[in-house]
């Protein structure tokens, strides 16, 4: 997806999440085996796994709601954060498209 269409699309939350020390840590079942795990065992397990977010990541975390778009995501870290627009439009796209991929969050677009 190119980064255009990706501003115009409303990320949602897929996965649960704690908030320790003003932080989000992401909660999700890992599926992927370890390599101990392949070759030890032929059950594939589920373990729960963690993701720490820092305090950009928990901004964005918390802005996934369905109700910004990715484009007013990038306007309100900007505004927050005092970062020039291409540098924080570069870094969140990035960081959505990296919560997309590990399916995390769902991106939507809204149709008018």
């Amino acid at each position: 997806m190119d980064d255009k269409k990706l501003l115009e699309m409303y990320p949602v939350k897929e996965c649960e999440f704690d908030v320790e020390n003003d932080l989000v840590i992401i909660k999700y079942i890992n599926l992927t085996p370890s390599f101990i795990e392949r070759i030890f065992f032929k059950k594939q397990t589920q373990r729960p796994a963690r993701v720490d977010l820092d305090k950009l990541g928990t901004a964005v975390w918390h802005l996934c709601d369905g109700k910004n778009s990715v484009n007013s995501i990038v306007a309100k870290l900007k505004e927050q954060s005092g970062e020039e627009l291409e540098q924080a439009e570069q870094r969140t796209i990035q960081f959505i498209k990296q919560l997309a991929g590990n399916k995390f969050i769902t991106l939507y677009q809204k149709n008018n």
